[in-house]
C-alpha cells in the first residue's frame, strides 16, 4: 500500500480498509475520526495511510448509520423491561448507544417508539413511580 503524509482534512484509507479523515497532523502522531463510527484514534505518524482519489468512494465515507445497536431496538427493550422512568430511559438509551444518539432528539425518539408500539398492539403504562412499561395486548 502506498503511503503518504497526509494532512488536516485529508480522507485516507487505512491498511485494514477503513476509511478515516485526518484531524491532527503532527510530526510523532496523528489523530484521525472514523468515517464509519465517528470515532477518534491517535495513531503514530508512520502508520501506512492511502490517499482516496477525489471522486472514487471510499469504503465507508458516508456513515449511513452508526456502530453499534440502533435506537429503535434499545429503546424498545427499555420499554418492554418497564423498570425506568422517562428520564431513565433517556440515560440508558444515551449509555448504551451513544454513537447513534448524535445529533438526535432523544425524548422524540421514545415518543415516537411508544407510539409505534401502540400501533403495533402494545398497552404501555405508567405506575405510581413513573416507570413506563409496554405490555403486548392479548387478542381474543
Amino acid at each position: 500500500m502506498a503511503t503518504h503524509r497526509p494532512g488536516r482534512g485529508d480522507i485516507c484509507v487505512t491498511a485494514s480498509g477503513l476509511s478515516v479523515r485526518v484531524e491532527v497532523a503532527r510530526p510523532g502522531a496523528m489523530i484521525v475520526t472514523s468515517l464509519a463510527s465517528g470515532n477518534r484514534y491517535a495513531i503514530p505518524a508512520a502508520y501506512p495511510l492511502k490517499r482516496v482519489q477525489r471522486g472514487a468512494p471510499a469504503i465507508g465515507a458516508t456513515p449511513a448509520r452508526a456502530s453499534g445497536p440502533p435506537l429503535s431496538a434499545v429503546i424498545d427493550s427499555l420499554l418492554v423491561r418497564g423498570e425506568l422512568t422517562m428520564r431513565g430511559i433517556l440515560r440508558e438509551t444515551r449509555r448504551k448507544a451513544s454513537a447513534a444518539c448524535r445529533g438526535k432528539d432523544l425524548p422524540a425518539n421514545v415518543r415516537a417508539r411508544v407510539y409505534w408500539l401502540r400501533a403495533k398492539g402494545y398497552r404501555i403504562e405508567k405506575d405510581s413511580n413513573g416507570h413506563l412499561r409496554a405490555h403486548p395486548c392479548q387478542v381474543a
